[in-house]
């Protein structure tokens, strides 16, 4: 998809992720992109299948095998699940979602740099060293959203092809 769309479907899931760790004190454990379902002409977003989400601190107890790919390495060690393990995984989705290899953290190249560095804060394989905080990760989106494309304006996403 176009990076115009990438980055309302990151304010969304930014946004959502956030809520979930401040408010409510669990992580999702599974941003997917199976998971992530979105409203094209009101630019909405639904994060489904919370059965895999835990609190802070606890280990995941299920994942899906398919996608092992996509989780980031302290699950495989079982280590305490962070918040940083949902924006590893939300960031990954984005790259996926631009054309990227999500799999290898490779964000497209045509992909602004600024975002690029968004993501890339989020995809390190480092837990200790990734991005903790989702409303701050927001923030730096928006920030480098608004230096790539501008004031935010509303751009309709066509899901057809032809």
């Amino acid at each position: 998809v176009d990076g115009r769309h990438v980055v309302w479907i990151g304010n969304r899931l930014w946004t959502a992720l956030w809520f979930a760790h401040t408010q409510c004190g669990i992580l999702h454990g599974a941003v997917l992109p199976n998971n992530i379902l979105i409203q094209p002409e009101s630019h909405g977003l639904v994060l489904i299948d919370w059965e895999y989400s835990v609190e802070h601190g606890a280990k995941l107890t299920h994942r899906i095998g398919a996608l092992r790919d996509w989780y980031p390495p302290e699950v495989e060690a079982r280590q305490p699940a962070q918040p940083s393990l949902d924006l590893y995984m939300a960031a990954a989705c984005l790259v996926y979602a631009g054309g990227g290899d999500a799999r290898h953290g490779a964000v497209p190249l045509q992909t602004d740099v600024r975002l690029r560095s968004v993501l890339a804060a989020c995809l390190l394989k480092n837990q200790a060293r990734r991005r903790c905080d989702a409303m701050l990760v927001y923030d730096d989106w928006q920030e480098a959203a608004k230096d790539a494309y501008g004031e935010r304006k509303y751009v309709p996403l066509s899901l057809t092809h032809g």
